[in-house]
């Protein structure tokens, strides 16, 4: 399982970044859970 901390690195890592959008979504998800 991904981390919080991680979710939200890779989330500001990747954010705009249009290929990346439909993960970033499950990454939110799995954010959200926490």
């Amino acid at each position: 399982m991904v981390s919080q901390d991680l979710a939200t690195v890779l989330i500001d890592r990747f954010s705009g970044e249009p290929e990346a959008e439909a993960y970033l979504e499950q990454l939110r998800e799995i954010r959200r859970a926490y």
